[in-house]
């Protein structure tokens, strides 16, 4: 997919495969806590500029760069993990704290 950034358009590769089990502790408005291990699949996001950018590189996906992984629970769909690089502190894994769940006769 084409992606564009505040200065530069990029070309993301997503690639879904099997995930992990992770280990889970998120609150589910209106429905309590979730705090089990979940299977999930796994998508990499890879991103290539598309020709020169404008400055530095600016690919980031909750202020992490690189290679970004991000595990959806395989029943719910819900994404409930988020890995990748941040700047200055190295590999991070950012976790699923909160959600709203949509109603049915909203879309969700």
């Amino acid at each position: 997919v084409q992606v564009h950034t505040d200065t530069n358009f990029y070309r993301a590769r997503l690639t879904c495969g099997a995930g992990i089990a992770i280990e889970t502790n998120y609150k589910v408005k209106g429905a309590g806590k979730v705090r089990e291990t979940r299977e999930t699949t796994g998508v990499l996001i890879r991103a290539e500029p598309a020709g020169e950018i404008d400055g530095d590189y600016d690919f980031t996906m909750l202020g992490l760069e690189g290679d970004i992984i991000v595990l959806f629970d395989r029943d719910s769909g819900l994404p409930l993990q988020v890995r990748g690089e941040a700047p200055r502190v190295g590999a991070t894994i950012v976790d699923l704290k909160s959600v709203t769940m949509r109603s049915p006769d909203r879309g969700g």
